[in-house]
């Protein structure tokens, strides 16, 4: 993520944080199973208009607090024996846990990302570069797991410290992005290109709020792969109206919205397509607007688990239920945590209906003087 100041409201969500693949269309006039990775970085945006929008960082984003100078994370397999804890050995990474070592620079941006075994031998290790302004400027990843492959990403700016061009290697691969942008810096049109030929193209338009009303991608430069029209109300969208094209079929669908008196979504129902076939999701929040428990259930679907979600104040995961529609049995997973004296949680024990799920992630943390 960039230096909070360096953003503008235009580029939210436009921009995403390391990777994110997007499966197209396959068209019979291209090469079948094409999938197209689309290297970005996350951006939040911000306006002269909203003085009070809190600055955000890598630290942010990873629910920490303080002036962290590194965070070293561990499993460990863990049992109760005698009412005791017992802590086994390292355990590989799994799910969201990972062994892991992070490291920040002092405005709370991450410098470093290595992921180790259980053995701690390195498995993938990211190095991040920033320029005088504390721009990103580049990503250097290696992946020691395959054949040690060095993946980098590059980042350029306009003068007004805006996006206009990313470049993406990986050993003999190039692909580079280029971001047009309207005399309002808003960012109106992505054009990818391999070997100077244009692979996607995908681009934006705006109301008169700065609200993206139209966001559509291309195969190429002109074959559609997917269309989304947003509607509006108070700066909030009610509803996206989405079209997917695949190489057999056409889909239709709807995201629809309701917000509640802070305007924060209460409530969502993704794919609609009628009242019997969409995916329902609820959310509550804490009085800090962090978000307290999310329902997601299927609508219309025949076998499906209702899953819910429950934080506790600080944004940490405490709960995760998952019950099946048709036997109505539950697994509950909580998770319990030990915090440092800054608030900061330093173990999280996992529990599977009450009971040690084998795994306890132990956290060592540094902080700037």
């Amino acid at each position: 993520m960039l230096y909070f100041k360096h953003i503008t409201k235009y580029d939210i969500g436009w921009i995403y944080e390391y990777s994110y693949v997007l499966a197209i269309r396959q068209h019979k006039m291209t090469t079948k199973n094409l999938t197209y990775i689309i290297i970005l970085i996350s951006i939040i945006g911000c306006s002269k208009t909203n003085e009070k929008t809190r600055l955000k960082n890598n630290l942010y984003e990873r629910n920490l607090i303080g002036k962290i100078k590194s965070v070293k994370s561990e499993l460990f397999e863990y049992y109760i024996k005698d009412d005791s804890l017992i802590i086994g050995k390292k355990m590989n990474s799994y799910s969201s846990d990972r062994n892991e070592t992070l490291e920040f620079n002092e405005l709370g941006l991450i410098t470093s990302k290595i992921e180790f075994y259980s053995n701690n031998k390195v498995s993938n290790e990211k190095e991040y570069l920033y320029d005088d302004n504390n721009r990103l400027q580049e990503i250097t990843e290696i992946d020691h797991y395959g054949k040690k492959s060095i993946i980098s990403d590059k980042f350029y700016y306009n003068q007004n410290d805006s996006l206009v061009r990313i470049e993406y290697r990986n050993d003999d691969f190039e692909r580079i992005m280029l971001i047009e942008r309207n005399e309002k810096n808003q960012f109106i049109k992505r054009t990818d290109k391999v070997k100077d030929t244009v692979q996607m193209t995908f681009t934006f338009q705006y109301d008169n709020n700065g609200n993206i009303i139209k966001e559509n991608s291309y195969l190429k430069s002109d074959i559609p792969a997917k269309l989304i029209t947003r509607k509006f109300k108070n700066n909030h969208v009610k509803f996206e109206d989405i079209i997917q094209f695949y190489e057999y079929d056409t889909v239709k669908h709807q995201n629809i919205f309701e917000y509640d008196k802070e305007q924060r979504v209460s409530k969502s129902k993704s794919y609609f397509e009628n009242e019997n076939s969409y995916i329902l999701t609820i959310n509550s929040y804490h009085n800090n607007s962090k978000l307290k428990e999310q329902m997601w259930k299927p609508i219309g679907a025949v076998k499906y688990f209702i899953s819910i979600r429950k934080w506790d104040i600080k944004g940490n995961l405490i709960e995760h239920s998952r019950e099946d529609n048709e036997t109505g049995e539950k697994d509950i997973w909580n998770y319990k945590y030990k915090f440092d004296k800054v608030g900061n949680w330093i173990t999280k024990e996992n529990y599977k209906d009450d009971k040690p799920s084998k795994t306890i992630i132990k956290r060592e943390i540094k902080y700037y003087d």
